[in-house]
């Protein structure tokens, strides 16, 4: 006859070891995902809020720059440096620059291209030296 004694060939109590075991890696293993990725999520909320201090920042000096924009004292310094424009009473000085050729005919007698006569003023003679060093290139 067979044996009359068919069961589980295990103890109860390694039975109930596995399954708390299980369980406690099943548990670990979700926790333990769900507080990497908070940590993830706290580093990259850090990050965030760096870049918000900072757009604010520059959020602010535009805001400031913009009130400039829109002033009277931003029109005239436009008005005065890109289109020269200027106030009545102003007085302006207007500069302007007459080539004189080294090989001029009638010239003051010695004054040739490193000589520098009594009515050519110095700047006029290094401005010839220089535009003749770019006229060899």
């Amino acid at each position: 006859m067979k044996d009359a004694r068919r069961g589980v060939p295990l103890a109860a109590t390694d039975i109930l070891t596995v399954l708390v075991a299980s369980a406690v890696v099943f548990f670990v293993l979700a926790f333990g995902a769900k507080l990497v990725e908070a940590y993830r999520l706290e580093r990259q909320n850090a990050v965030l809020e760096a870049e918000k201090a900072s757009l604010e920042s520059r959020k602010q000096t535009l805001i400031k720059n913009l009130d400039f924009v829109g002033s009277a004292t931003y029109v005239e310094k436009i008005a005065r440096e890109q289109w020269k424009w200027a106030r009545p009473g102003d007085k302006l000085v207007i500069t302007t620059y007459r080539y004189v050729p080294a090989s001029s005919v009638g010239g003051p007698v010695g004054a040739g291209v490193g000589e520098q006569s009594e009515t050519q003023p110095s700047w006029l003679s290094w401005l010839r030296r220089l535009r003749s060093l770019f006229d060899s290139l």
